[in-house]
Order: structure tokens, then C-alpha cells, then sequence
């Protein structure tokens, strides 16, 4: 979230507030007309504002609401003052004029007027008719913020926050926000929307998230930034259940009022669609062109996407290359690491020193997959000195973000004990995770057999290609795990006749370990998903049939579910149901023994029962 370098303002919004508090005592425009002659101040500002406004029968004139609100400033009208004040600011009723605004708001203000305090803390911010004075500024939003004025509650706390004419303080950020939003202003309510979710000052919780959003466009409909993460809530199901066409209307919205990065991700949905609406390659360029103009670093980085693929636009690897420049000189780590794909083996212009030296940068800043580039180059000495121990201290970064590659290759760096201690048990852990990651992969499960191959457990290693064939039966007949199998060939066949053990042969299933199998989210986890999953089966229940079915399966070294059997039968229907629920299980945390995971027999008891009706 940026600094507001533009203030939104609504045309004299607080000159409402004084004029509905007074307005009840002058029922009668005659007599307020009267009242205002006789030089009554209250009378006089209420007319100005009746003239400013146009409103209770009176024709908008600017000129006269001036006047009037003149009249009430030259009797030393603290009221008075502050309407003048803000007339000369936006050249209502007279020509504009910052410097007779900020004489009269600061006349105001010194006579303790709220608003005047919060609009005189403004002029000092951003040097309305006088010099910048943050100090000064700092201090008269705090004598207004002492009053409850709601903007300058929000003033103080986006500068504790951000640390603008202050220090940072994130603590005081949050309760001055909180107080501010409370009071209903619109903006302090979408930062600690966007705040609660994504969690830049406060913990994440969708659920506050999305009730704080949703008051500021409530009260605000042109807010940008509710709009914009309110569409985030839309899109992800956070607080609100997921609705992609809801997601792109508000994004829309919020890109329209130009929101930069409302635009950016406007352009993302015209790119990719959706299921309500295909994908507009037009569309997105154009809106990412909206985004770069006011230099979004996403937005740039699109441009550079678009020019590289030609989406919406001709091909243009030159002007692709220098918006990835632009967006990563800007601390854009996506075009960090684009810039470095540049100059890789299979990029634009292929520079391993370049490769590494982009690859570095967004490592630096967290992206996981530079982080394992930067681990390659150091293990392999592409672009930069061969470094084991360094090398493991990146893939070790990449790891701790998930990245399934980076325990793929260290499970090799275990295997041959560089950079790391020698350990086989340790290679087979890695691997398995990065299988656990992408059970997909093909390239995990060949790592796997060539660690099974490297250890002479051929076994083990036809396990892992008939899992790679089952995936993707058609390989070239030149790929090494294939050249493996041909050149054992009888070990080969034999293993694969043997159809009744063939997914566990040299697999010991173990009965009890040291860390037993754990269902994600322990037993109540468990009991969740089977709360929520069993469904009983009608002629079961017609029957009246009840009982307890006992399913016992084992759950393999990557948390998978496999060879559910009954243990205890109560009747065909129920025990069919059980085990289709226990099939259907998603993965485990597997259990370990000895520090390595392990296959274990598990034994769960489903229980039917018909409820009682009462």
C-alpha cells in the first residue's frame, strides 16, 4: 500500500457535518435569511451552505455562499473561517487561491475547529499555500485526531505506519486506524482490509478482512483499494466464498477508477480468463499499458511478458528485455528472475555470468526458484565458482519455499556427500519429499531409481520406472532409465510378472514406528473428513443396517493411501462405502523409523449408525 500522493477529496463533505447540526435549529429559510442579515454567524454559514450545496430550496450560487460565509469569518467565526478557507482551496464561490485557504483554515483551527486543524495539517504535508513543515503538519493532525476527527486519525495512523513525519510505530498504526475506521472513514477501513489480508501490519484473517472491505465500499463505492482486495477475496475465497465473476467485476471497477494495481491484475484476467469469459489478448496489453503509465512494477513486468510472447502485440524481444529491466530496476523480483531465464542455457541471449548474476538478485529476495538456480550454478560452477557448501545453503533456501526441485537435487548432493554429509537414508528422505510436492513429476520418481540403481536395489528401481510409465507410457527409446531397463532385461520381465507384490517388493511394511502416521490436522482432522465424507448408503439405511467396519491400509512413504482391505465386514453396502472413503483419503503425514520414513499398516474403525428420530 502507497502513500497517497493525490488527496481524494469530497467537495466540502465536512462542511455537511456542521451544516446538519445547525440546520435543525433554523427551521424556517425566511428566518434564516433574516437571522443572516442581522449578521447571526450560525444563520450565515448555514445559508452559505444551503447556497454551496443547493439544497432546501435554495438554487446553487457559489458567489453567495461565499459571501456569506465571508460575513461569519469577519466576525472571527472559527466556522466561518474554516468555510472561506476551504472555498479559496478549490475556487468555490472566488478564485482559487492556496494561500488565502491556508491563512483562513489556520485562523480556524487555532480556535480548536476539527476540521480546520485537519485540512491545516494537510496544507503543511503537502505545502498547500505554505513550505512543507512535516513536524508541523504531524502536530496538527494530533490536535485534530484529540478531537476524533476521523481523517486525521487516519492521517496519524498511515504515518506511524509508514513512518512519514514520524517514526514507525505499528502498534500506534494499528489503534489509530482501528479508530478511525470505526467512525466510518472508508479509508483506514481498506487498509486494515488489505492488511488483514495479506498481512502487512496485522495477522491475516479473511474473515475481518472481508467485513472491513466490504464496509468501505459500502460507504465509499469508488474506493479503489477495498475494490481491489475485496476482488482478491472474491477470487480466492477468502472470507466469502469464491466467485470469479464477482472477483473480475470488482477488480474491473477498481481498475476503471485507476487503481494501478487493479489494472495489472485486470490485465492478468484478460490474459488467462476464465470460465465465464475467455481470454481477451488485446484487453490485456491494453490494461497493462494503463498500469506501467503509472509506473506499477507488475504492470511494466506484463509488458515485458506480452512483448516476449506477443500477446496483444507484435513480438519484440528487444523492448521485452528492457521492461524486465525497467520492472527488476524497480525491485520487481518476477523480472529478476525473467532477466535471468534471458540468459540461460535455453534463453534469448545465453550469458552464465549473467544468468547468475539475475539469478542472484531475486534469490536475495526470496523468489524459490532463482534460489534454486543460484544453488545449480554453485554445484555445477556455471557462471560463478564451484561451491558445494554454498550450494547446499541455497537449495536449503529454496527448500524452506517449498521448491521440489531443490530436494530433488539435493538428494543427489546426499547421496555423493558434497557439501553435505554422506547419507543414503538421506537421499531417498529428499527425494520422497519432492515426490510428495509433485506426485506428478516424472523427473523425481527417475531420481529415485537412479538413488535405487546407485545402491544396487534394481528392485527398487523397477518400482520407480513402472511408476514413470504408468504416468507417461510413451519415453524415447534413448531416455537413460529406458537404455536401464533394456540392459536388464530378464531382472525386468521377472519383476513384472510378479503381479501380486510388484508395488512393494524390498518395501518392508512396519506395524509400529517410532512417529506413527498422521492424517493432516490430527485425529479431529480425521474425524472431519469423515464427518464430511461418508456418505450412508440408502438401501443400508432402509434396512436399518448398522455396525462398525474396520478398514486396515497402509500408508506408503510419501503419505499416499494404498491396499485398504476389511477387516471387520458388517454388510456389503457399508463395507463398500468405507472403503471407498478410505481410498479417497488424501495423503498422510507419513511415518518414520529410525529417521526415515517407512511403510505402516494403519487399522481405522468407521462407525454407521442411523441417527434416532425423534
Amino acid at each position: 500500500m502507497k502513500r497517497l500522493f493525490l488527496l481524494v477529496i469530497i467537495i466540502m463533505g465536512t462542511i455537511v457535518s456542521h451544516g446538519q447540526k445547525q440546520a435543525n435549529e433554523f427551521k424556517d429559510l425566511e428566518k434564516i435569511k433574516a437571522d443572516a442579515n442581522k449578521g447571526n454567524v450560525d444563520a450565515q454559514n448555514i445559508l452559505g451552505y444551503y447556497y454551496l450545496t443547493g439544497t432546501e430550496g435554495v438554487s446553487a450560487n457559489p458567489e453567495m455562499a461565499f459571501y456569506l460565509f465571508m460575513q461569519s469569518a469577519n466576525q472571527g467565526n472559527a466556522i466561518g473561517e474554516y468555510y472561506v478557507g476551504m472555498c479559496y482551496l478549490y475556487g468555490d464561490g472566488t478564485k482559487k487561491n492556496d494561500q488565502k485557504a491556508f491563512e483562513y483554515i489556520k485562523k480556524s483551527a487555532l480556535q480548536g475547529n476539527e476540521d480546520a486543524q485537519y485540512w491545516l495539517g494537510v496544507a503543511y504535508e503537502y505545502g498547500n499555500g505554505t513550505s512543507i513543515d512535516e513536524k508541523q503538519a504531524f502536530e496538527w493532525y494530533q490536535k485534530s485526531a484529540a478531537q476524533e476527527n476521523p481523517r486525521a486519525l487516519f492521517r496519524i495512523g498511515h504515518a506511524y505506519l509508514f513512518g512519514w513525519m514520524t517514526e514507525v510505530n505499528k502498534e500506534k498504526a494499528v489503534d489509530y486506524l482501528f479508530k478511525s475506521a470505526s467512525k466510518g472513514d472508508d479509508e483506514a477501513q481498506a487498509y486494515l482490509g488489505a492488511s488483514f489480508l495479506v498481512g502487512d501490519f496485522t495477522e491475516v484473517d479473511y474473515n475481518k478482512a472481508f467485513y472491513w472491505l466490504s464496509t468501505s465500499v459500502s460507504i465509499n463505492k469508488n474506493s479503489r483499494m477495498a475494490l481491489f482486495y475485496l476482488g482478491l477475496c472474491y477470487r480466492y475465497g477468502f472470507g466469502v466464498a469464491k466467485n470469479e465473476q464477482q472477483a473480475f467485476d470488482y477488480i474491473k471497477n477498481a481498475a476503471e477508477l485507476e487503481y494501478p494495481l487493479a489494472q495489472s491484475s485486470l490485465s492478468i484476467y484478460y490474459y488467462t480468463g476464465f470460465d465465464e469469459m475467455e481470454s481477451n489478448p488485446s484487453l490485456a496489453f491494453e490494461w497493462a499499458m494503463k498500469a506501467a503509465a503509472q509506473n506499477d512494477k507488475e504492470g511494466i513486468h506484463l509488458l515485458g511478458i506480452y512483448h516476449k510472447e506477443g500477446v496483444g502485440t507484435e513480438k519484440n524481444e528487444k523492448l521485452a528485455y528492457e521492461y524486465f529491466t525497467k520492472a527488476a530496476e524497480m525491485g520487481y523480483i518476477a523480472s529478476m528472475y525473467q532477466l535471468g531465464l534471458w540468459h540461460g542455457e535455453d534463453g534469448v541471449n545465453p550469458d552464465e555470468k549473467e544468468f547468475f548474476y539475475w539469478m542472484m538478485k531475486a534469490a536475495v529476495n526470496g523468489h524459490s526458484s532463482a534460489q534454486y538456480s543460484v544453488a545449480y550454478c554453485y554445484a555445477n560452477g556455471n557462471g560463478v565458482k564451484q561451491d558445494y557448501v554454498v550450494a547446499v545453503k541455497w537449495y536449503r533456501e529454496a527448500m524452506d519455499n517449498g521448491n521440489a526441485l531443490a530436494y530433488n537435487n539435493m538428494a543427489y548432493l546426499y547421496m555423493a556427500g558434497k557439501g553435505v554429509e554422506k547419507s543414503v537414508d538421506k537421499a531417498f528422505e529428499m527425494v520422497d519429499i519432492a515426490i510428495s510436492l509433485e506426485p506428478e513429476n516424472v523427473n523425481y520418481y527417475d531420481t529415485k531409481g537412479e538413488l535405487y540403481s546407485m545402491i544396487g536395489n534394481k528392485n527398487g528401481a523397477f518400482e520407480m520406472w513402472e511408476k514413470i510409465l504408468s504416468i507417461n507410457p510413451e519415453f524415447s527409446e534413448d531416455t537413460p532409465f529406458v537404455q536401464y531397463i533394456k540392459a536388464n532385461e530378464r531382472e525386468w520381465n521377472e519383476y513384472t510378472n510378479k503381479k501380486e507384490n510388484k508395488q512393494t517388493v524390498g518395501v518392508e511394511i512396519w506395524q509400529v514406528v517410532d512417529e506413527m502416521p498422521e492424517y493432516y490436522g490430527g485425529m479431529n482432522g480425521l474425524m472431519t473428513y469423515l464427518s464430511e465424507n461418508v456418505k450412508y448408503p440408502i438401501k443400508a439405511y432402509q434396512e436399518g443396517r448398522e455396525g462398525k467396519v474396520v478398514v486396515q491400509f497402509v500408508i506408503n512413504r510419501d503419505g499416499s493411501v494404498v491396499e485398504a482391505k476389511i477387516l471387520n465386514s458388517v454388510y456389503p453396502d457399508l463395507d463398500e462405502e468405507a472403503l471407498r472413503v478410505v481410498n479417497c483419503m488424501p495423503k498422510w503425514k507419513p511415518g518414520k523409523h529410525k529417521g526415515k520414513f517407512v511403510r505402516v499398516k494403519y487399522t481405522l474403525p468407521i462407525n454407521f449408525k442411523i441417527p434416532n428420530e425423534e
